[in-house]
């Protein structure tokens, strides 16, 4: 045996192991899309135990898994992407929070110590509303989501490659 054989044929085997690694990368990523996906559900608002506005329960919620692309595509030769989204035009502000500036709102009222809001009635007046809070703190569902799904993606490749490296012996 010549110097650098036993070199050569362990490149031989990893490239045995490359293209099951390749192969494994798609499978990988739809399996993390749709954990990061389930943890941004868990962390949207309403979440258990809290107060909610039963008007809009549910909706942010349900976006993430209707505006996401789960199942991985093809960028170009060796790249994938998959996409996480929540095309509701108010998601991001709960994700990064906002300001509230005082404005007033034509049609809203308070009848019986209820807020109650009828746009028909929008030249009649309406109320000055936003002055008690000045800003909204963002809850960061997406980020926590994201941050949990790459150390989800790195266990799930280091579980393929383990695997891989088993059957080698």
């Amino acid at each position: 045996m010549a110097f650098g054989d036993g070199l050569k044929d362990m490149v031989r085997r990893y490239e045995g192991y490359q293209q099951e690694l390749v192969a494994a990368v798609p499978v990988q990523l739809k399996e993390t899309t749709t954990f990061i996906v389930e943890r941004v559900k868990k962390y949207t608002p309403p979440t258990e135990g809290e107060k909610y506005n039963a008007n809009a329960m549910g909706d942010l919620k349900a976006h993430w898994e209707q505006d996401s692309i789960l199942t991985p595509y093809r960028l170009h030769e060796g790249a994938y992407t998959s996409v996480v989204a929540n095309n509701l035009q108010y998601a991001s502000y709960v994700e990064n929070g906002h300001r509230m500036d005082k404005h007033f709102v034509p049609g809203l009222f308070i009848v019986g110590g209820q807020l109650v809001y009828d746009a028909a009635l929008a030249d009649k007046g309406g109320l000055m509303v936003g002055t008690k809070t000045k800003y909204v703190r963002g809850v960061y569902m997406l980020d926590r989501a994201l941050r949990e799904g790459e150390s989800h993606l790195q266990q799930g490749m280091r579980r393929v490659l383990m695997s891989v490296m088993k059957k080698e012996g």
